[in-house]
């Protein structure tokens, strides 16, 4: 056995090069919300969810890398996109979903994937159990020229539209389709009148102009979507185009009015013909979605708008609106016959000292205090904001996809598509055990002055070890019901033991006034080999 105390000295001393941290926990300040973070690595089989400490609550691994959102649902299962090879092979191609147990079993998985079509990016699941499902649909060059494409820019190999599919699972393995809107069933084109689809682009704010934009270098990939999201109370569904630099709301009813036209469509009034480069609002942008109910700005639209192609392309924005929504559930139209704002709610950054970018993928989510949590993907970095703009928390992801990176190393490879932050009472922890495990890099170490979320008094080490409360103020209990002989060591921060107590059953342990605010506790069977290593942390400090 390793001697204990070299090993916490070696973490006293490990602890002092916090700030040269290069993954995991760089930063943790008082304000951040307690919570904890899901993070789905890119090109990676493993799914984690931490603590504002970074340490490791629950993990899930797929026999498959992400392809690409994840996301943590009531019941404590993880609905996850993953990659599989395909005729489609695009950014963001997934081709699969999945859902896992807490504790990892594979409950349901489909593969959306064949010659006409493949799932990509994002998936939403919706509060009667179904799911949305974001994929890409062939059309041949035939079929694209008949619908008023310009056959300038499109090739031999025709176009990928977009469909978005409401599904139910069924069994382990099937699926039944509920509802479908398609891209090409709402177009409008003023380049040849002997075509389908014919008409004034400007006056049909409602439809999508085949034509726009004229991608050269990109003819296939025509509208390269990147997101979905729906609101329950709207009955509404949101996309985000990338290559429109525009986000697009449509009715999930069929039998709305509008028959599946664009309700609002926001980020670049150049797409329909009403405005010029002045006037855009997004760049190749990602992860549009309304904020939550409940959340400060509930009902706005936030935007993660990566900034690529406009002019400062080298800083991203975080970017909230007030949709222009009336009474009926529907959109204003301004005088030109555009939509608004044009103008934001919020935006970060707002200070050049703040400035950030990432090429590609990334998100944001309003948090419940009024904080931000925004994932600058590129470079795998999350981070928590408040209002002002204030960091109050720093994590970048340790992974990439050969798996975790040891702390010190030079980082690469570790993109994340998005991450979420869920709160402490949210239902998926009912019943669930919470306590923090190490980091998720190799040779982790935890920042001294970061205080865990401990969601219950008891904390259950294992099926037979309990130590609680954790933190306290006064004395911790350790209970021992494995009935074997254990023995239980307490040393300080330096890796001076300060008691040693059989543990047949229980002992309490009362802090001293001279000791330090952390603590650790070992566990040691009656072989001397090491059972478990534990913090304890002592709040009267």
């Amino acid at each position: 056995m390793k001697n204990p105390v070299c090993f916490l000295i070696f973490l006293f001393l490990s602890l002092s090069s916090l700030a040269q941290n290069t993954v995991g926990l760089i930063s943790y300040q008082e304000g951040v919300y307690e919570g904890y973070t899901l993070i789905n690595p890119q090109n990676y089989t493993k799914t984690y969810l931490i603590d504002n400490c970074g340490s490791i609550i629950n993990e899930w691994e797929s026999e498959y890398p992400s392809g690409l959102v994840a996301y943590l649902l009531e019941d404590g299962s993880l609905l996850r996109a993953a990659r599989i090879p395909g005729s489609f092979n695009g950014g963001g191609a997934g081709g699969r979903v999945e859902r896992f147990s807490w504790d990892g079993a594979l409950t349901w998985s489909y593969n959306f994937s064949n010659a006409f079509y493949h799932s990509h990016h994002d998936v939403e699941f919706l509060p009667n159990g179904n799911i949305l499902i974001l994929a890409w649909e062939a059309r041949t060059k035939e079929e694209a020229i008949e619908n008023g494409r310009d056959p300038e820019f499109i090739n031999n190999d025709g176009l990928w539209s977009e469909i978005v599919q409401e599904i139910k699972p069924i069994g382990e393995n099937e699926i039944e389709v509920i509802w479908e809107w398609k891209v090409w069933d709402h177009l409008v084109q003023d380049f040849d009148p002997t075509k389908i689809n014919y008409g004034n682009v400007s006056e049909s704010p409602h439809k999508i102009n085949i034509n726009y934009p004229d991608l050269q270098n990109h003819p296939v990939d025509w509208l390269h979507c990147n997101s979905v999201d729906f609101n329950p109370e709207l009955n509404q569904v949101m996309l985000s185009c990338r290559n429109y630099n525009e986000l697009w709301v449509f009715s999930r009813d069929s039998l709305h009015e509008s028959n599946g036209d664009l309700l609002y469509r926001w980020g670049n009034k150049a797409a329909y013909n009403q405005g010029t480069e002045s006037d855009q609002q997004l760049s190749g942008q990602h992860d549009a979605h309304w904020i939550e109910s409940g959340n400060p700005g509930a009902g706005n639209i936030m935007i993660f708008n990566n900034n690529l192609f406009q002019t400062n392309a080298n800083s991203s924005f975080v970017v909230e609106i007030v949709p222009p929504i009336n009474e009926n559930n529907s959109y204003n139209l301004k005088e030109d016959n555009s939509f608004g704002p044009d103008t934001s709610q919020w935006t970060y950054p707002q200070n050049p000292e703040d400035y950030f970018f990432s090429a590609r993928i990334s998100g944001s989510q309003r948090l419940p205090n009024g904080n931000t949590l925004i994932c600058a993907g590129r470079g795998g970095n999350i981070f928590e904001v408040d209002r002002e703009g204030i960091l109050l928390w720093d994590y970048i992801s340790p992974v990439n996809a050969n798996g975790p990176l040891s702390q010190g190393s030079n980082v690469f490879g570790n993109d994340i598509f998005r991450a979420y932050k869920y709160a402490p009472d949210f239902s998926a922890f009912d019943d669930k055990d919470l306590i923090p495990q190490s980091q998720i890099e190799s040779n982790g170490i935890l920042d001294p002055d970061c205080t865990p979320f401990t969601s219950s008094i008891v904390e259950q080490i294992n099926d037979k070890i309990k130590v609680y409360p954790n933190p306290s103020t006064d004395f911790i209990w350790i209970e021992n019901n494995s009935k074997s002989d254990l023995i239980a060591r307490i040393f300080d921060f330096s890796g001076k033991l300060i008691q040693e107590n059989n543990l047949n059953s229980s002992f309490k342990f009362r802090f001293a006034k001279d000791n330090s605010s952390l603590l650790f506790l070992q566990i040691l069977n009656t072989r001397g080999e090491q059972v478990l290593i534990k913090k304890l942390f002592n709040t009267r400090i």
